[in-house]
């Protein structure tokens, strides 16, 4: 077997992961975004604040799950960590809110439509971001430069 094939085989099952785990935290995402909009009139009239609400719930189960089972990251850097998953999220979250309003406000479609579409482009740009920044393992990096 090649390296480029086992490379390839473990980008896989990292993305499976993450794509498994994406389902449960895009659950959490909507199910809180839809029952605070659908629940009350102050949250219905201010849908990108109950957005943003329901992004910080949904990022920390995210992180925790991402870094031990779809990344496999054994590391201790907790604080570094979440600060660079976060970072790499507010701007995922950058997206998805300006696809929300632009969709709302521009497109006058329904929300949870724009909210939808809005899905795929953050879940490239997080993946992408959080294997090769967030979880890049330090060990890996000084094995790699000293061998």
């Amino acid at each position: 077997m090649r390296i480029a094939d086992l490379v390839n085989a473990e980008l896989r099952r990292s993305f499976i992961r993450y794509a498994t785990i994406g389902v449960s935290n895009t659950a959490l995402n909507f199910g809180m975004y839809a029952a605070l909009t659908r629940g009350t009139t102050f949250w219905r009239a201010h849908y990108l604040a109950a957005n943003a609400l329901a992004f910080v719930v949904a990022v920390t189960w995210s992180f925790f799950w991402n870094k031990r089972w779809s990344f496999g990251n054994r590391e201790r850097r907790y604080g570094v960590q979440y600060a660079k998953f976060i970072l790499v999220t507010v701007v995922g979250l950058g997206i998805e809110q300006g696809m929300l309003a632009l969709g709302v406000a521009t497109l006058g479609i329904l929300d949870l439509l724009a909210k939808l579409l809005a899905a795929p482009l953050v879940v490239l740009w997080n993946f992408t971001m959080y294997r090769v920044w967030a979880f890049k393992e330090i060990t890996a990096q000084i094995r790699t430069d000293h061998s």
